[in-house]
């Protein structure tokens, strides 16, 4: 995919995650100013825990990853055929064996909730049972659909996967407008269940008509899958590991102040909103082209590749970072406060908000890197990494919470991320050198340079602003945030092009369609 394609079709897939982030927010104000950042939100979190640690652990996420560059293969050598017969088969795989997993999982439910979550009070630990079962049934169809969506983006096919992610808030907002009386907090285990069925249907009917045929067939020893597991299979240590780090996450929010855990989720929700807009599209369209560069051993495109990837990133995301930091606790008002979410839940989730937001850019360039190791077969590299790191966590948020409190849980997060950055970067200098020159390049402060009179600008702005203007009011408060925020955007943008970032002129060409074919 060239230069200008490939940033084509990351503006597009932005765009629509715009969309669905603006639908996410609506759900997720809807949501605060419907349950606060109380118990029955802290227990909702909760039982997605356990769900997302089944999936996670058994590598679904990886599996698709892995699947991609040998997908790819077949599908550069005009094997179009055999590629879909190795789908077939993994699919029918995963799908008889999670099965069987979702129901032992469903049955052992009661005791992992009393393990993840000691702090909740029995009442709290039963609403978190009820809404795990709900749950359960979810992980076979995002599983698949996890798996669909992978072969899609193989055939470069990246709109409708992004397409699909404007479901799940609109189920969530009809579910919460017309049941919410009726059954309270379980609209939203339901509407996850809803939406996993439907995105579900959804790719596989984009699958067919891309080629895809089921038919009932399984071939354990087919010697794609036992490649792919053995690829797959060091992450499961790691795995287990990394989802240690996640319950005793959740046991620590678990002993804090109620709603501590609530906090930690809305400021994620924040954290994943600017994630999907800022840094989704890029990994997702970049690693097809990483994987077909390798295939055809042409590491100059690789290396031009990479290089363009970090750049976007960081152009957009070390602003947005700057303007998350200085602006939190105003974004937190427009958002959530409201209803039964009060002004001592904004705090709450704005301090979890700042630690946060420390670690993005980190979160952003680790993607990319971890995309070439993938795309190069090199998982055990990735392996030794994520042990480390993740050890790193789990001593990091005992250390931190103490404290810190939540606060110290989100910076935990932070600095993982960002050890995790380093690490990337040194191994995968080491395996290819010649890759140094596009991870460390001179460039990069420029764009930090483009920033750094934007963040002072916000800093005086906000001061004057919120001193002389009462932001009581949802429009007084937008108001004022847009005075901040809106030149801001014009002092980087004046700056960048001072500066003669090429970023700015790329996306200039999309927003006026000159790019060519």
């Amino acid at each position: 995919m060239r230069y200008h394609q490939a940033a084509k079709s990351t503006f597009v897939i932005t765009a629509v995650t715009l969309i669905a982030g603006v639908l996410g927010f609506a759900q997720q104000t809807l949501t605060a100013y419907i349950f606060g950042a109380g118990q029955a939100v802290d227990a909702f979190v909760a039982s997605r825990t356990i769900p997302d640690i089944f999936t996670k652990i058994l590598q679904v996420g990886i599996l698709s990853i892995v699947f991609v560059p040998i997908f790819v293969k077949y599908i550069e050598s005009k094997e179009e055929e055999k590629a879909w017969r190795i789908a077939v088969n993994l699919f029918n795989i995963i799908s008889v064996f999670f099965i069987a997993l979702i129901a032992l999982g469903m049955i052992f439910t009661p005791l992992f909730v009393k393990i993840i979550v000691p702090g909740f009070d029995s009442a709290t630990q039963r609403l978190t049972v009820n809404l795990t079962l709900i749950l359960f049934p979810a992980i076979l169809f995002n599983i698949l659909t996890i798996l669909g969506t992978s072969i899609l983006h193989a055939f470069k096919k990246f709109n409708l996967p992004a397409l699909i992610k404007l479901i799940l808030p609109l189920i969530i907002i009809i579910g919460l407008l017309i049941f919410r009386q009726k059954i309270g907090i379980y609209i939203l285990s339901f509407a996850f269940l809803a939406t996993a069925i439907l995105e579900f249907l959804v790719i596989f009917q984009a699958l067919y008509k891309q080629g895809l045929r089921y038919s009932f067939s399984f071939h354990f020893r087919d010697p794609v899958i036992c490649k792919m597991i053995v690829l797959v299979s060091p992450f499961i240590f790691s795995t287990i590991l990394a989802q240690a780090s996640t319950v005793t996450n959740r046991m620590l929010a678990s002993e804090l102040t109620s709603g501590s855990l609530s906090a930690l989720y809305y400021a994620e929700r924040i954290i994943k909103l600017v994630s999907q807009v800022f840094l989704f599209a890029i990994p997702i369209v970049a690693f097809p082209t990483f994987a077909a560069k390798i295939a055809k051993k042409n590491y100059k495109a690789l290396f031009h590749a990479v290089s363009l990837t970090i750049r976007l990133i960081l152009f957009v995301i070390i602003p947005v970072s700057i303007g998350l930091i200085l602006m939190r606790l105003p974004l937190v008002q427009i958002i959530f406060q409201r209803g039964e979410f009060s002004f001592s839940d904004s705090q709450a989730t704005a301090y979890a908000l700042f630690f946060f937001s420390l670690g993005l850019f980190a979160t952003g360039i680790t993607n990319i890197l971890a995309n070439v190791f993938y795309s190069l077969e090199k998982t055990k590299i990735l392996v030794k990494i994520a042990v480390v790191v993740i050890i790193f966590n789990i001593i990091l948020n005992f250390i931190l919470v103490r404290y810190l409190s939540h606060g110290g849980l989100a910076l935990a997060t932070s600095l993982t991320n960002i050890l995790s950055l380093v690490f990337h970067a040194y191994f995968l200098g080491r395996l290819l050198p010649r890759i140094r020159t596009v991870l460390w390049q001179k460039y990069y402060l420029k764009i930090i340079f483009a920033s750094f009179p934007m963040g002072i600008f916000v800093y005086l702005a906000s001061r004057v602003v919120y001193t002389n203007i009462a932001a009581e009011n949802l429009f007084g408060q937008i108001f004022a945030f847009s005075l901040v925020v809106i030149p801001s955007i014009a002092i980087y943008l004046a700056f960048a092009y001072l500066l003669k970032l090429k970023e700015l002129k790329l996306i200039t060409d999309i927003l006026r369609h000159k790019l060519k074919n």
